[in-house]
């Protein structure tokens, strides 16, 4: 068996102890919430696509939605439209539950991060957190990178002839676009080895696409 020292080994989201302790928020409530958290800039706003956040928190993105709505009635963070087709902006609010009179132990420098919109007091950081948050952005870059993308119809026809293998394309793409893309539960993320796997799986059963033929 081997052991590890998890001391600064992850980078990772973080709940703080005055969130976890909250018995009327779900788990899923606070893990979004500190992935959010996690998004933030120097600024303290974020804008993360919903899409993403249910990547990063393993959920459906229909949860992920209805989370960020009961995170802003909670009046947690404050969620803003920016324009079509483009994120939310996320600001994040003081809530009495992060005051020390209520047992949170975690506020000694509260009064030095909370940003004063109003007024433009900058967020301070450190050292420590720069690092974090060009991690953060990093590990972003690198989920939009991987978001799937669902191909047309032309994409997979020319990639079954570039291989010439026996699926028909327009078939693959009906099927998997009437299924919402999904494998089973879970969502596609490579379509190109979805098609191998049908090369495998079909080989002596699913004609190539010049040799099907309509069947009236």
């Amino acid at each position: 068996m081997k052991y590890i020292n998890p001391h600064k080994m992850f980078i990772g989201c973080f709940i703080p102890n005055w969130l976890a302790r909250c018995e009327n928020i779900s788990s899923s409530e606070k893990i979004v919430y500190a992935r959010l958290c996690q998004f933030a800039g120097k600024d303290g706003e974020c804008f993360p696509r919903q899409e993403t956040i249910a990547v990063e928190v393993g959920l459906k993105v229909d949860a992920v939605n209805k989370i960020i709505k009961r995170l802003a009635e909670l009046k947690l963070i404050e969620s803003k439209r920016v324009g079509l087709g483009k994120p939310n902006k996320y600001k994040f609010l003081w809530h009495d539950l992060m005051n020390p009179d209520n047992g949170n132990h975690e506020s000694r420098t509260m009064e030095t991060i909370v940003q004063e919109t109003d007024s433009g007091t900058e967020q301070e950081t450190d050292s420590g957190t720069e690092h974090i948050y060009k991690e953060n952005h990093i590990r972003e870059s690198y989920i939009k990178r991987n978001v799937f993308k669902a191909p047309c119809v032309d994409e997979i026809v020319s990639y079954c002839r570039e291989r010439n293998n026996n699926v028909d394309g327009a078939y693959f793409y009906d099927y998997y676009k009437t299924r919402g893309w999904l494998l089973g539960k879970t969502k596609m993320r490579d379509w190109k080895a979805a098609i191998r796997t049908w090369e495998r799986n079909n080989k002596d059963t699913v004609p190539k696409q010049e040799e099907r033929k309509l069947v009236i």
